[in-house]
């Protein structure tokens, strides 16, 4: 069922969608992550990330809920930027946004 708008007065169709690709992640075939999946944002990824979706909050984005893929990179990605865009933004994660996925 369609919800008020912001000013109260008329029904929101629709939806917006944002789509944003994972931060600064360890290089693609680092010794120490022979598995893909596990391929964690780097030190320098987090503090990027975090400063963009800082920038995302200034521009006043909001968000209803965040959907990921469930590889590392991506799920601390959208750890971050539920975090930082506010409180209680639930995160799901769907196999369909992994490499190769499909709907």
């Amino acid at each position: 069922m369609p919800s008020p708008n912001a000013a109260g007065n008329k029904e929101v169709q629709g939806y917006q969608l944002y789509v944003m690709r994972h931060g600064i992640a360890a290089a693609s075939g680092d010794p120490n992550f022979p598995d893909d999946a596990r391929r964690p944002l780097t030190p320098e990824g987090k503090k990027k990330l975090r400063g963009i979706a800082k920038g995302l909050l200034r521009l006043g984005l909001g968000v209803d809920s965040i959907i990921s893929s469930p590889l590392v990179r991506a799920a601390e990605t959208a750890a971050i930027v539920a975090e930082v865009l506010g409180p209680g933004i639930p995160v799901e994660f769907s196999d369909h946004l992994r490499p190769g996925g499909s709907w």
